[in-house]
């Protein structure tokens, strides 16, 4: 193999990048990891570039691309609960499902999920942010079957992908999964904010399920409210 800088743009996608490119034999580029960004954003981003051009090849390329930002996030979270300089400590190669994923996640901090919504209140109390799109981690879980299932029922091409109906399910799909995922992830994207005392106050208020999201943001924003202010 032959490394080199600044090759011909890769085969599949005609695009020239930058960094590191090891040649195969049969000339064909692979991208290096920084060419090719392995994050929740980098796979959904290479998904909609890859729906631009209409064609069944790009539309599998893209699901894939998908599956693996389903994938990616709930690692990100695992991460962060756990050890973020050493996730390969707690991470099997089988340890890439997200329902699996999610149950580690849930076994080392049952309260992560109200934690991370609380959070994304005390970002908008703030003005840290606009989004307020919860995370759905079932959703997650559910969404990485339904792509899973249309990348192999392909073995039944006559009803799958000759099947025009078909197809276009497995666009919506994609398309419903992408972009749903990406709002979710603008607005949850992976870290947590621990309020002062005060905010500690509001927090047991939110664990009791009495108040909407909209009047916990409204006692985080009020200083004559406990909670409202120092966070």
């Amino acid at each position: 193999m032959q490394l080199q800088r600044h090759g011909p743009p890769c085969r599949r996608t005609g695009l020239k990048t930058r960094g590191t490119r090891r040649e195969t034999w049969q000339g064909v580029y692979i991208h290096a990891p920084d060419d090719y960004q392995v994050t929740t954003t980098g796979y959904l981003t290479r998904a909609e570039k890859l729906r631009e051009t209409d064609t069944l090849q790009n539309l599998f390329y893209a699901a894939f691309e998908v599956r693996c930002a389903l994938e990616r996030t709930l690692v990100d979270f695992l991460v962060l609960v756990l050890n973020p300089k050493k996730p390969d400590l707690y991470l099997r190669r089988s340890d890439y499902q997200p329902k699996v994923v999610l149950r580690m996640i849930r076994r080392v901090d049952p309260d992560f999920e109200k934690r991370l919504r609380f959070t994304r209140l005390l970002l908008q109390a703030n003005g840290l942010t606009r989004s307020n799109v919860p995370f759905d981690f079932e959703w997650v879980c559910s969404s990485w079957d339904r792509i899973n299932t249309y990348l192999h029922h392909q073995k039944d091409p006559d009803s799958t992908v000759s099947n025009p109906e078909w197809v276009g399910q497995f666009e919506t799909c994609v398309d419903t999964v992408r972009t749903k995922l990406l709002a979710m992830w603008k607005s949850n994207r992976g870290y947590l904010k621990e309020p002062n005392s005060k905010g500690d106050q509001v927090y047991e208020l939110f664990l009791t399920g009495e108040y909407t999201d909209q009047q916990i943001i409204n006692m985080l924003r009020l200083s004559d409210i406990p909670g409202a202010t120092g966070l």
